[in-house]
C-alpha cells in the first residue's frame, strides 16, 4: 500500500511541463518562424530585383531599336548630345547625362548619350543608353548599355 501511494505522488509530479520548458519551446518555434520570414523576404526581394532589371533591359532594347531605325537616315550633327525616344518614336532632347527625361511608365526613366564624332564617314558612333528607377530596396537602380551605331554620312 505504501508503495502505491509513492508511485501515485510521483506520477502527479510528472504530469505537466514546467514554465521553463514552455518558454524554451516558444523561443525555438519563434526563431524558426522568424528565420523563415527573413528568408522568404530576401528571396522575394531578389526575384523582384531581377524582374525590374529584366524589364529595364527590355525597355533599353526598345530605345536601341529606335536608334538603329533612325541611324541610316540621320547624321551625327542632327542628333543632340543627350536625348531619348518617346513611345511614339519621337526624339526628345535632354539637358544632360542625368536628365533621365523620358519616362517609360511611372517607374523607369531613360537617357541616351551620344559619343564622340566619327573620324571618317561610315565609322561607328558610341551611344550610352541608361535606365534608372527606384529599386525594390528603396535605392536608385539602373541599367546601362553601350552600343555602336553607324550613322548616315
Amino acid at each position: 500500500m505504501k508503495k502505491t501511494i509513492i508511485s501515485q505522488k510521483h506520477r502527479l509530479l510528472e504530469r505537466g511541463d514546467t514554465i521553463v520548458e514552455v518558454m524554451v519551446a516558444i523561443m525555438v518555434i519563434s526563431s524558426v518562424l522568424v528565420s523563415g520570414f527573413v528568408l522568404t523576404n530576401k528571396t522575394t526581394r531578389g526575384v523582384r530585383d531581377s524582374e525590374e532589371h529584366a524589364q529595364a533591359a527590355q525597355l533599353l532594347q526598345g530605345q536601341l531599336e529606335r536608334l538603329r531605325g533612325v541611324a541610316p537616315s540621320t547624321s551625327y550633327a542632327v542628333l543632340p548630345a543627350y536625348f531619348c525616344f518617346k513611345y511614339d518614336g519621337s526624339l526628345t532632347t535632354l539637358t544632360g547625362p542625368t536628365d533621365y527625361g523620358c519616362n517609360m511608365s511611372t517607374f523607369y526613366s531613360f537617357v541616351v548619350a551620344k559619343g564622340a564624332s566619327p573620324s571618317l564617314p561610315g565609322d561607328t558612333t558610341k551611344f550610352v543608353l541608361k535606365a534608372q528607377w527606384d529599386g525594390v530596396t528603396g535605392n536608385k537602380a539602373g541599367e546601362t548599355y553601350v552600343y555602336k551605331v553607324t550613322l548616315a554620312p
